[in-house]
């Protein structure tokens, strides 16, 4: 009677996620990919010295940081984000023109990976093209 009970419990809570987590991804729509451009930069310095192995190096060396600039088109607006650039998000992973799932997130733009996770982004203003 209890493994009855325990295993009624495990699907009703299977039952439970697999729902929650449909309602939760109804909640991305189709957007369209306006542009998405490389927005790298160099940053802050990190220090270098011998004791990091690096000889006759410069007290810092700046840091350089992969990001690419996202703007889709969603419900009618143009959103923009900077999103980091990494082993699960290239900036090849997206082309203009591409439909996407996306989202707005209070003041964040979620778009989907290509491997169905979210990745956020706080919302910049968006920049008329030239």
């Amino acid at each position: 009677m209890k493994s009855l009970a325990r295993s009624l419990s495990g699907r009703l809570l299977f039952t439970f996620l697999t729902l929650t987590s449909l309602l939760w991804s109804a909640n991305l729509k189709s957007a369209k990919v306006i542009e998405i451009r490389d927005a790298s930069f160099t940053g802050a310095g990190v220090s270098a010295d011998a004791s990091l192995g690096v000889t006759n190096a410069p007290a810092e060396v700046p840091a350089y940081v992969q990001k690419c600039l996202v703007v889709v088109s969603l419900d009618g607006k143009q959103y923009s984000a900077i999103y980091p650039v990494d082993k699960h998000f290239k900036m090849t992973d997206l082309v203009e023109g591409q439909e996407v799932q996306a989202r707005i997130d209070g003041n964040k733009l979620v778009l989907q990976r290509l491997d169905g996770k979210e990745m956020k982004a706080k919302i910049i203003p968006t920049q008329e093209r030239p």
